[in-house]
C-alpha cells in the first residue's frame, strides 16, 4: 500500500516536471493553425486546430523549409498523394490526434523514409480498418 503511494507521487511529480521542462522549452512558440503544408508560415512551432496535411503538392523543397522548427502536432499528421522519397521532420517532438490517427500514410508509393529523430510522444485514437460486423461497434 505504502509502495503504490509512493509510485502514485513519482508519477505525479514526474508529470509536472514534465510539463514544466515542455512549457520551458516552448517559450517562443509560434503557434499555427494547421491545414496544408504549402500555406504553412516558415516560422512554426507548434500545429493546432487542423491536421497537418501533405500531399501531391509538397516538394522537397518546400517541406525542409516548412518542418523545419515543428515541434509539437496536437491534431495528427495525414501524409497523402506525395510522390516524395523522404520526409523529415527533425525537431518534432510530439504529434498527437484526440479525433484520429496520430499518422496517417495513404498513396505514397515512393515513400521511403519517414525521419523523426527526436520524437518523444505519439498518440491517437484509434480508427477502425475494419468493422467486424456493421453496427457491432467493433473493429479488427
Amino acid at each position: 500500500m505504502i509502495l503504490l503511494k509512493l509510485l502514485k507521487q513519482a508519477i505525479s511529480i514526474y508529470i509536472v516536471l514534465e510539463s514544466l521542462f515542455f512549457s520551458f522549452c516552448t517559450v517562443n512558440a509560434v503557434i499555427c493553425e494547421g491545414g496544408n503544408a504549402k500555406d504553412l508560415k516558415t516560422d512554426c512551432t507548434i500545429i493546432t486546430k487542423k491536421p497537418l496535411i501533405i500531399d501531391k503538392h509538397a516538394t522537397g523543397r518546400l517541406l525542409e523549409s516548412k518542418l523545419k522548427h515543428i515541434e509539437k502536432i496536437d491534431a495528427g499528421l495525414v501524409v497523402v498523394g506525395t510522390s516524395l522519397s523522404n520526409i523529415s521532420f527533425p525537431g518534432i517532438r510530439e504529434i498527437r490526434n484526440n479525433a484520429g490517427p496520430a499518422i496517417f500514410f495513404d498513396g505514397n508509393s515512393n515513400l521511403e523514409r519517414f525521419h523523426t529523430p527526436n520524437l518523444e510522444k505519439l498518440s491517437g485514437k484509434p480508427v477502425c480498418l475494419l468493422e467486424i460486423e456493421p453496427n457491432a461497434g467493433g473493429c479488427f
